[in-house]
């Protein structure tokens, strides 16, 4: 800091070293503080501080402003938006031993993540919403599976395996199948920094950019995701290592760190 001599120069004043805390509430206990599961206040609350989205969000004029994505460019049609991520952008925390950069891949990574029924995120419908080329596509053949794999569950409930035998591998083509779907949507990595979004309808563009911002859809570390969530080659979840959201193990790219919960 500086203070004014008397004679007008300046002069450096000693600042005190003291620490200084910021306390807020969040009303409620987070039912989960996985940034592609949180849904309600308390959680995605949370979530705001660890994490940064494509966009923030002027607290006056509430356009978007630059986040993870430092500008990002929209095509002449208005159905391609392009955004560039920052060079700075870095994940921290967790096991990590050094700072690792932000990649596009991260957000393809954790768009995919919301999309797979498997995750069993409350948003999931998101990227339909803001038109997303390919997920009307998507949801439909979701939209289709959903009676077997119900009828799957419940037999698993019921112990029925001769039902369980039979459903099973229809479930499991139905989201192989689906794997295949989100890979090829309308969302990709055009190099590490490059994050490229495609829409069926411009006027879409609107609500991508309203929705660009929203913690879930922040992205994710999918290396620490799949070593305490390991899934085996057809994606079946296989025994739990780790919790990765516990404060030793979440790695974030927001300005917080969860040290304790």
């Amino acid at each position: 800091s500086k203070r004014d001599t008397g004679d007008g120069s300046a002069a450096t004043a000693p600042v005190a070293k003291a620490k200084t805390h910021l306390r807020t509430g969040i009303g409620a206990e987070p039912k989960t503080i996985d940034s592609t599961k949180s849904y309600e206040s308390a959680g995605i609350e949370v979530v705001m501080n660890y994490c940064e989205p494509l966009v923030w969000y002027d607290q006056q004029t509430f356009k978007p402003v630059p986040g993870a994505a430092e500008r990002w460019d929209v095509s002449p049609d208005g159905k391609t938006y392009t955004f560039h991520l920052r060079a700075n952008a870095t994940w921290w925390g967790g096991k990590l031993t050094k700072p690792e950069p932000v990649t596009a891949g991260d957000f393809v990574a954790a768009w995919r993540r919301l999309l797979d029924p498997r995750t069993a995120a409350q948003y999931i419908e998101l990227p339909l919403h803001m038109g997303i080329t390919g997920t009307t596509a998507y949801f439909a053949k979701l939209k289709a599976i959903e009676p077997v794999a119900e009828q799957l569950a419940a037999a698993e409930n019921a112990g029925n395996a001769a039902k369980v035998v039979a459903l099973e591998p229809q479930v499991q083509q139905a989201y192989t199948d689906l794997t295949q779907l989100r890979a090829g949507l309308g969302f990709r990595a055009d190099g590490p920094r490059t994050f490229t979004v495609t829409l069926d309808d411009a006027a879409r563009g609107k609500i991508l950019m309203k929705l660009a911002g929203f913690p879930i859809l922040c992205p994710i570390h999918q290396p620490t995701i799949d070593r305490c969530e390991p899934r085996s080659e057809q994606g079946d979840t296989l025994p739990k290592v780790c919790t990765w959201t516990d404060p030793e193990h979440l790695v974030v790219n927001g300005p917080y760190l969860v040290t304790e919960h």
